[in-house]
């Protein structure tokens, strides 16, 4: 005769594995949220309550270690190890240009190799470039004034344009003088001003950019450890719970025998 193992299964295997499968959750919630960490240690810290709870259900001894207990020690294990390798993918998410560089190796590991792996594909957005100032010089050598491009000078000198990104882009605070008779100095200062202003909005997108890298680094790092972890729960439960001996004992429980011989009635029993 063996023990019907009904209570355990429902009161403490099914709870136990449900906690553990939530593990896996905790690589597909997204980084932005701030709740990756809490979510582990929550998970963590409902492992061990139940470890609390078997340990004042099972008897006391040191001869064998119980199956729910293996089992019980391998989800704090795993969520443990999944805390450490979530603050590292956060450490990455919040990287930055001005206190990181990345290696052209992560880049192409990252960026390009396992995403394809992964069956991850990053959507491209096309933006479109206004054109800029322009500006030109003359045949002689001399610049000609940016904001009159095309513009016929007194002496009749011939013009060629030039474009503004090949040029040094200068200070607003920087002498815009203009050669040019026709040009109104405050027009140039404002230009100026204009083209400083486009050149620290490019370097801000320039950075955003490397931001962007960064945190897609954080996300194939996420999806990667989300496939580890899914097939470790999976193998860690099936291996231990399948070496349960219930599974393979074909004695009825107890209940099922004496139900099958009926209740035993004491005012049957025979006479001596």
């Amino acid at each position: 005769m063996r023990r019907k193992t009904l209570f355990y299964t429902v009161n403490l295997i099914i709870p136990c594995m449900g906690i553990s499968f939530l593990t896996v959750l905790t690589f597909y919630l997204p980084s932005d949220s701030g709740e990756k960490v809490t979510l582990a240690i929550s998970i963590l810290i409902s492992l061990h309550v139940f470890f609390l709870l078997v340990v004042e259900i099972i008897p006391p001894t040191s001869l064998v270690v119980p199956l729910l207990g293996k089992y019980l020690i391998f989800a704090m294990i795993l969520v443990s190890i999944s805390i450490c390798v979530t603050v590292v993918v956060l450490n990455v998410h919040f990287r930055s240009p001005q206190t990181h560089t990345m290696a052209p190796w992560v880049r192409r590991v990252f960026l390009h190799i396992l995403p394809r792996l992964l069956v991850m594909r990053r959507p491209q957005y096309c933006i479109e470039s206004h054109s800029s100032f322009m500006t030109y010089r003359m045949a002689d050598g001399t610049s000609g004034c940016r904001l009159h491009a095309g513009y016929q000078s007194h002496d009749g000198s011939t013009e060629s344009w030039i474009p503004d990104d090949a040029l040094p882009l200068p200070s607003p605070i920087a002498n815009t003088s203009c050669t040019n008779r026709h040009c109104i100095p405050d027009i140039h200062r404002a230009a100026a001003g204009v083209r400083f202003i486009a050149r620290h909005t490019k370097i801000q997108e320039d950075s955003t950019k490397v931001k962007e890298d960064w945190k897609y680094v954080a996300m194939v790092l996420d999806r990667l450890f989300l496939w580890i972890f899914s097939l470790a729960v999976f193998v860690g439960t099936a291996a231990i719970i399948l070496q349960a001996p219930s599974l393979y004992d074909d004695r009825k429980p107890i209940g099922d025998k004496q139900i099958s011989r009926g209740p035993i009635n004491p005012k049957t029993t025979p006479a001596t």
